[in-house]
C-alpha cells in the first residue's frame, strides 16, 4: 500500500497493528534485527507488516501466507527484489 503522506502510513499501521492483535489474538512478534517487521501466527494462517516507517515512509507492504516462516520468506523476496515500488 502506498500512502499520500508519512502521517497516514503511521495512522494505517497502528490501527492494523490492533487488528491483526485482535484477528490472531496475539501481539505481534518483531523480526530480529532493525528491520522492525512483524508477523502474527495464528491457527489459519499468518501475517507479516513491513511498515512504511522503515522503508520510505509513504509504503507498506503485507504478506498473508499459511504459516509465519512463508510469510516472512515472500516478505523478504518482495524486500530484496524491490518489487515492492
Amino acid at each position: 500500500m502506498v500512502w499520500d503522506s508519512a502521517d497516514e502510513a503511521a495512522e494505517f499501521a497502528a490501527a492494523y497493528d490492533s487488528y491483526l492483535s485482535n484477528l490472531w489474538r496475539t501481539s505481534g512478534l518483531e523480526q530480529l534485527g532493525a528491520s522492525n517487521i512483524r508477523c502474527w501466527d495464528g491457527p489459519a494462517g499468518a501475517t507479516c507488516v513491513y511498515p512504511a516507517e522503515v522503508q520510505n515512509e509513504t509504503e507498506t507492504i503485507i504478506v498473508q501466507a499459511m504459516d509465519k516462516a512463508t510469510a516472512q520468506e515472500v516478505l523478504g523476496f518482495v524486500v530484496d527484489e524491490g518489487l515492492s515500488g
